[in-house]
Parts: C-alpha cells; structure tokens; sequence
C-alpha cells in the first residue's frame, strides 16, 4: 500500500456492487461474528484491521474473499475514517505482512469453486 494513499484513505467499505449474484453468505452478520463494526449500516475498517483476513476464504486481506459474493472494497477517506472514531496514526507507520501457504491457498480456491459449480 502506497503510503500517501493509505494516509487520505486509511479504511475500506465493503460493498455489495452486484446485485444479481445470490448471496450465499450474510455478510452483515458474518462480519459482525468476526469483530467487525456496522457503521450506519455500512461495514468499514481500517485496512490493517484483522477483520480483513478474519472474512477471507483464502486467508488474505483484499477482495475477493470469496468467489462470486458480489461484494468489492471502496475506500473510505480520512475524514470519514476519523468522524467513525477511527484511530489513524500520524505519522502513519503501519506495516504489515502478508505470508500464505501455496498448497493451503490452492486449496481453499478450490473448495470455492466447489461451492459455485
């Protein structure tokens, strides 16, 4: 992440940006279930939070976090990040590192796959 993006927009929404695909998972509730927070209706964390990977069928922090769920990230600027009463440091020093087992990730695309056909 590019710091001077992550410094304006130092959270993410997640979005249902099609409407047509069947959910097969509710998103609300399965994001509250893993610690997320529901602002307005809206599920908004910063993009270090856990939750990112706490929802993710493959264990990563971005979209997709699983196959066919009709739902994307959009950023969330620093102002709206902070009126939530979100804690953004300054200077923003966040890193973070993502690690995955090949074999493991193989895996869980393939149980998701599964799950479409």
């Amino acid at each position: 992440m590019d710091k001077d993006v992550l410094s304006e927009f130092p959270a993410h929404r997640l979005i249902r940006v099609l409407d047509d695909v069947k959910e097969v998972v509710n998103w609300e509730q399965f994001w509250i279930s893993q610690g997320g927070r529901i602002f307005a209706g809206k599920m908004i964390a910063l993009k270090w939070d856990p939750i990112w990977w706490k929802i993710s069928a493959f264990n990563l922090p971005f979209a997709p976090f699983q196959l066919g769920s009709g739902y994307e990230l959009e950023d969330v600027d620093r102002s709206e990040s902070e009126s939530l009463g979100f804690k953004i440091p300054n200077p923003l020093t966040v890193t973070f590192k993502i690690q995955f087992d090949p074999e493991d990730l193989r895996r869980r695309i393939a149980a998701q796959v599964a799950q479409l056909c």
